[in-house]
């Protein structure tokens, strides 16, 4: 177990608050059994670091009860400013998404932080599949093989955008993309009442393209963090789009949108 210094240590070169579920050992009592052990956060944690990868943004779920809030789900993203970025677009990350609420795995996905936009993305699933590692209480040695695979998906990563920021859309599939998109966001009930147009926009004239790159940004960036974008539910009543916020939420839709630009690449 480590020490109060050693935990304050780790907070601080992570950025971390000091209540983060992160860095808590215990378990939910009211969901899991004494048998139910925990991964090490904050070895993971401190792994991470050693191979040059901290903590650049950290959110968790809070529960209605705050004494519970230490069990909910929290999504860490890591960068290692070592490593190259992938041109002038962005740099790679690591995305984890955990919980001690007994019901969840341990997930690692490939990311981006993406520079115009001072956004994050998750790389689809389809090009790098997440690590899940179950709760087992001790430091996985999945780790070594995470960050070696990230590795090698980096260039890949790297030729994926090059070829997105080549590829130009016609308007007819750029309205495709955004329904698909859509609908991934709001669901298929309601879909239709979401204007393409609304979430097609560009915040900057720099984004004001029509390559596939340029378009997924821009459905990630409006889907994510919605500008007065009001639509109208399946029941009728139109509402305004709020920023996404639930983590699972998160993870579907970054993922799903960078799986949907992968389908126009071998179109």
């Amino acid at each position: 177990m480590y020490n109060e210094n050693e935990l304050v240590a780790v907070a601080l070169r992570n950025n971390l608050p000091s209540n983060a579920s992160i860095l808590n050992f215990d378990r939910d009592p009211d969901r899991t059994s004494e048998k139910y052990r925990p991964t090490d956060d904050v070895a993971i944690v401190q792994t991470l670091n050693n191979m040059g990868w901290n903590i650049t943004s950290y959110q968790q779920r809070k529960a209605h009860d705050p004494s519970k809030s230490i069990y909910r789900k929290f999504l860490a993203t890591y960068t290692n400013p070592t490593l190259p970025n992938i041109g002038e677009k962005g740099r790679v990350t690591i995305v984890e998404r955990n919980s001690k609420d007994g019901v969840s795995s341990n997930e690692f996905f490939a990311g981006m932080d993406i520079f115009a936009c001072l956004n994050g993305m998750i790389v689809g699933t389809q090009l790098f599949a997440p690590l899940k590692i179950r709760h087992k209480g001790n430091i996985p040695e999945e780790l070594d093989r995470l960050v070696a695979s990230l590795a090698d998906k980096l260039p890949i990563v790297g030729e994926r955008v090059t070829q997105m920021s080549a590829l130009r859309l016609t308007e007819s599939q750029c309205y495709e993309f955004a329904r698909k998109a859509i609908e991934l966001r709001f669901g298929e009930e309601n879909a239709n009442g979401v204007k393409p147009d609304d979430i097609l926009r560009a915040r900057r004239n720099a984004d004001n393209t029509q390559s596939l790159w340029d378009t997924m940004n821009r459905l990630q960036e409006n889907l994510f963090r919605p500008e007065n974008l009001r639509f109208t539910r399946s029941d009728g009543k139109v509402t305004t789009a709020r920023r996404i916020r639930n983590i699972d939420v998160q993870v579907k839709v970054n993922t799903g949108i960078w799986d949907l630009a992968e389908t126009y690449l071998v179109q």
